[in-house]
Parts: structure tokens; sequence; C-alpha cells
């Protein structure tokens, strides 16, 4: 079986992160309401209407644009 490359000794966590995760902490034990908004893989995926329709929109739009600032609008309307 294949280990960990030596590579792996060079992570750290951040320090803003500790700090976030102390805070928090606290204010569990201090029983109060915790959201936690950090990033990461959502837990549910996007209803099937807006995955069909983005798939449709990425199939008919020949363009490569970044951003259409318009169509985002269009979708969450």
């Amino acid at each position: 079986m294949r280990g960990f490359s030596q590579s792996i000794t060079f992570l750290r966590e951040s320090p803003p992160t500790r700090r976030i995760d102390a805070i928090r902490e606290r204010l569990k034990r201090e029983r109060r309401d915790i959201i936690n908004l950090s990033a990461g893989q959502p837990g549910l995926p996007p209803p099937i209407e807006i995955r069909s329709l983005l798939a449709k929109q990425l199939v008919e739009d020949n363009s490569m644009e970044l951003t259409d600032t318009h169509r985002a609008r269009v979708l969450l309307s």
C-alpha cells in the first residue's frame, strides 16, 4: 500500500482558521446558535430543473464567457 508523500509534512492549518474555530467552539459551549458558512462541498445537489437548464445552455451557447450576470439573474428570478 502506498503512503503519503513527504510533502505532506509541509502542510499547515492557517492561523485565521484556528482562531475562527476557537471562536466557534467557545460560542457553541455558550449554547449560542452558530451558522457555519465556511467553504466546502454542498450537501445537496442543485434542483434537477436548474441542472437541466444549465446543461441545455452549455450545449446551445458557443460563447466561452466566464460570467454572464444577465443569465444568472434570469436563473435566480
